[in-house]
């Protein structure tokens, strides 16, 4: 699956994540994984996983915090994954990207507004769903910190 935002459909194509992260990239996620389950029936959503890596396990922190999605997978493993999106526009070493993908810098009111929006760390209180997490020191993207939030999130 190629959600809005993925590369080599045109540069239109991926910035339609841009202040979206959790809207038009998840619903393509949603519509892929509803195909695949009505044209493999072998496939047994009872004993599915997902797992991410970097947006992707950003995705995974998302569909955990919002179960009414109806993905329905038994486990999730996030890789790298972002927690709080507004906090990453202050913490990651590549500053111009929090300010392309959600229109400014983090303290500006539009920027925050879109970013907090969907950001996984305010939908703790919704997740469930037993999760994987792993993280490392060398994603500079996406700082040790995310990784120990989730962790603690899943550990409350």
């Amino acid at each position: 699956i190629n959600p809005t935002g993925s590369t080599s459909f045109g540069q239109k194509f991926t910035d339609g994540i841009n202040k979206n992260w959790g809207g038009r990239p998840i619903q393509d996620l949603l519509m892929g994984w509803k195909y695949i389950l009505q044209e493999y029936p072998e496939i047994d959503q009872n004993r599915t996983v997902a797992a991410g890596a970097s947006y992707g396990g950003y995705a995974i922190n998302w569909i955990q915090g919002n179960p009414e999605l109806g993905f329905g997978f038994k486990a999730l493993v996030c890789h790298d994954g972002v927690f709080d999106t507004t906090y990453n526009g202050y913490a990651t070493d590549e500053l111009f990207f929090f300010n392309h993908e959600w229109g400014g810098r983090p303290w500006d009111p539009a920027a925050f507004e879109a970013s907090r929006k969907y950001s996984p760390a305010y939908t703790v209180a919704k997740w469930s769903t037993p999760q994987l997490t792993i993280h490392s020191s060398k994603d500079y993207r996406l700082p040790e910190g995310d990784g120990i939030a989730v962790f603690h999130a899943l550990q409350q």
